[in-house]
């Protein structure tokens, strides 16, 4: 294992101590802590889980800046984990696959000249993150000016989206209702997204195959 692997398994250990020392509830599920979890899958790099309605929800309960440092957490551990497992797949030709997405060309502009402030404001925005995400990935963006983007863009949304269901007590029914369809909206999404990535994958390996077959001869 690398030294910077090692690092970031320490982070993730602290930060799930840090979690449960501020999360003190004698209940028996601890709704702070639930959070943090659910924070890590619904910050992936391919997602189908929204964060946007529960952070509403919680809002009705809890301190929106506490709700924002805990989803930050959650954030740095999906951000971490993000850049081990995809970083060694995701390559150039990945970008060249995601060129196909609508307005995704405009991103990689955006991207090539200023990537933290792109990073970051796409962070913050309700823009879909996951084609920013690709691109540092493919690009072996730095890992800490990564994780300091995802910080920058996520905390502040984060704290008005809390803020936002402390101000206004949003009806349970509605927000399962916003949930669902946003899993609806996001679930094709990532679906055609890990489909391209999968034949460009399978396409390399038969060129690979093909290469060493014409060695051999």
């Amino acid at each position: 294992m690398t030294i910077k692997f090692k690092i970031s398994l320490l982070l993730i250990v602290g930060l799930i101590c840090l979690v449960a020392f501020i999360d003190n509830s004698e209940e028996i599920i601890h709704p702070l802590m639930n959070f943090f979890v659910y924070s890590i899958p619904s910050n992936a790099a391919i997602s189908v889980f929204p964060h946007e309605p529960i952070l509403i929800y919680l809002g009705n309960s809890y301190d929106p800046v506490t709700l924002a440092i805990i989803g930050t957490m959650g954030t740095i551990v999906a951000g971490l984990l993000d850049y081990f497992v995809f970083v060694p797949l995701f390559s150039l030709k990945s970008v060249d696959i995601m060129k196909r997405f609508k307005g995704f060309r405009r991103v990689e502009k955006w991207f090539n000249i200023h990537p933290f402030i792109t990073l970051s404001v796409a962070g913050f925005s309700p823009v879909p993150f996951s084609p920013f995400k690709i691109l540092a990935f493919a690009s072996n963006y730095p890992l800490l000016r990564y994780i300091g983007s995802l910080v920058a863009g996520r905390m502040p949304r984060y704290y008005f989206l809390a803020l936002f269901g402390e101000l206004f007590q949003v009806p349970n029914w509605l927000l399962i209702s916003i949930a669902l369809i946003m899993f609806a909206y996001l679930l094709p999404i990532m679906l055609q997204t890990v489909s391209s990535l999968i034949k460009d994958k399978s396409l390399k390996s038969d060129v690979s195959l093909e290469n060493g077959r014409e060695n051999e001869i």
